[in-house]
């Protein structure tokens, strides 16, 4: 129920008051933001605006609608008070009450939620103009016509999630518990680091501050780990570390922040190679940061054993100089022609395009399956193992390699309608033997032997199998079969409905010579039974 207040301009000063601590109060309209400019600027005045919107609607209804009139702050006003305006007075006859507001009289508690409210609809409000702006610069970026922020002042009274008080404060201690939590993390990571710091030695360091540490201690490991969310610390490699057996290192920007883990062992012939090289998360290191990697691994020749794809780096043998040296993946030069002595595994790297290597040819097998590819361009020149595409958004096989000696599974969770492109290869792996049991002559020349591979159970069907008679012909065999079996269903349920609950089978009519020999079967057990007597 609506309370009046008599004095309601002092509850907005303490409305104010909670929006703008004293300062000078200024406030906007929808139509005021012309450009980016202007709201970057603004942005504090802009926000605080907002924020005293949601107040003078939201929290003013709490403080005098939702809460108990008994409130100590809310005191009622007496008829025989004295300077009373006259439209109080004439509420007061009709027996409506009214009330003055005390803001010295809110309860701490009170105080303290409101205060908690405040800072989570000033950062909500924040991030909502840092949004806006972003995209706005994005598009005018893009386009030739320039926009202007279309910002609301209203818009955290327009959000149904703080549409009341205790629904804001629910949400405000959530948001003020992560940022506690936070601040922990922060204050527990900075010991953790300081601790770190005697068991870290530079080796490596650029101009732009990104530097390379050795990591010599358990202490040291312990933050590694902490920061990039995977094991090298908490005991793992503590013992292999101090023993000399293991070297771990890590890249670090200028904060000293890590960003790649490097962890490098001794090969048998005592040469140095690295064995994990890892981003946050045991994932691939952000491309960014590659360059270093690879420099730093180049200039300590170590070789590469594991985790080529996340160095980014591939060893390739020149054909024109015989000398095999470490190349960037992403960057091969043009112009040579290289062999790849092992094999590649790009699989599952998120890739929207393959690596150029039209011009290297691979000894090993080469695995690009599981990505969001939509084209084999940039595919090997050759590959002697198998070559697996599958499992990504290929339209057709355009630029596959100019031969492949081992299987070529491409077929499984692709898009393909011809095997137009595919040259010579030993086994084609799919879950339709097209090529032998239909005869489908047309893009198969080429292929000597062509096999279904076993266990693979989505079905990939080609244009040219689509139009094969005896393939629609079988089709339409299969296809009656499922529809016979779906009507026998329907009449043993429909059956079912009229049977008695006694009978436990449905036993058919038996009519002609069923009839007859059901008839002579009966006699004979008779005569038996007689007999038997």
């Amino acid at each position: 129920m609506p309370v009046n207040l008599i004095n309601e301009k002092d509850l907005n000063n303490y409305l104010a008051d909670i929006v703008y601590h004293g300062q000078e109060m200024e406030t906007f309209k929808s139509g005021d933001f012309k450009s980016t400019a202007f709201v970057e600027q603004n942005k504090d005045a802009i926000v605080r605006s907002m924020l005293l919107q949601w107040c003078k609607h939201r929290l003013r209804s709490h403080l005098a609608e939702d809460l108990p009139e008994h409130q100590d702050f809310l005191a009622p006003i007496k008829a025989d008070e004295p300077d009373l305006p006259a439209w109080a007075e004439r509420c007061l006859a009709q027996g409506n009450p009214i009330h003055r507001f005390e803001a010295d009289k809110i309860p701490a508690t009170l105080t303290e939620n409101v205060s908690k409210i405040r800072d989570y609809l000033y950062s909500a409000a924040e991030s909502y103009v840092n949004k806006t702006l972003a995209r706005v610069k994005d598009t005018n970026a893009k386009g030739k016509e320039q926009i202007s922020p279309k910002l609301r002042i209203d818009y955290l009274k327009t959000q149904e999630i703080y549409d009341t008080f205790a629904k804001t404060l629910v949400e405000a201690e959530k948001w003020h518990n992560i940022i506690a939590q936070k601040a922990e993390l922060r204050k527990r990571n900075e010991e953790m680091y300081q601790a770190s710091l005697a068991g870290t030695h530079s080796v490596m360091k650029w101009d732009n501050g990104m530097e390379i540490v050795q990591l010599t201690t358990p202490e040291a490991l312990d933050y590694e780990s902490e920061y990039m969310g995977h094991c090298v610390g908490e005991g793992d490699y503590d013992s292999e570390v101090e023993a000399g057996e293991l070297k771990i290192y890590s890249l670090r920007d200028a904060d000293g922040m890590p960003h790649v883990t490097l962890q490098v062992g001794t090969t048998s012939t005592g040469t140095e190679c690295v064995c994990q090289c890892k981003g946050k998360a045991d994932k691939a290191p952000v491309a960014r940061y590659r360059p270093y990697i690879q420099e730093f691994i180049i200039a300590k020749k170590f070789i590469v054993t594991n985790d080529q794809r996340n160095t980014g780096l591939i060893k390739l043998y020149d054909e024109a100089t015989r000398e095999s040296k470490y190349y960037d993946l992403f960057n091969i030069p043009k112009g040579k022609r290289f062999i790849c002595k092992g094999g590649i595994n790009l699989s599952r790297m998120e890739l929207t395009e393959l690596p150029d290597l039209s011009n290297v040819i691979i000894e090993g097998s080469f695995d690009c399956s599981q990505n969001h590819l939509t084209s084999l361009k940039g595919a090997p020149y050759k590959v002697k193992g198998f070559f697996a595409c599958s499992s990504n958004n290929l339209p057709s096989l355009e630029f596959a390699p100019q031969e492949v000696e081992g299987n070529f599974d491409c077929c499984l969770n692709n898009e393909l309608d011809t095997l137009k492109y595919v040259s010579v290869c030993k086994e084609i792996l799919s879950d339709i033997d097209v090529y032998e049991k239909y005869g489908i002559p047309n893009h198969y020349e080429n292929i000597s032997e062509y096999k279904p591979s076993l266990g693979q159970y989505n079905r990939t069907y080609y244009r040219d199998l689509i139009e094969c008679p005896l393939y629609k012909a079988e089709k339409k065999i299969a296809l009656d079969k499922k529809r016979e079996v779906v009507r026998y269903k329907i009449k043993r349920n429909e059956a079912a409905k009229n049977v008695s609950p006694i009978k436990e089978e449905i036993k058919p009519k038996r009519t002609g010579k069923a009839k007859v020999k059901a008839k002579i079967n009966i006699m004979f057990s008779h005569v038996k039974q007689m007999i038997k007597r």
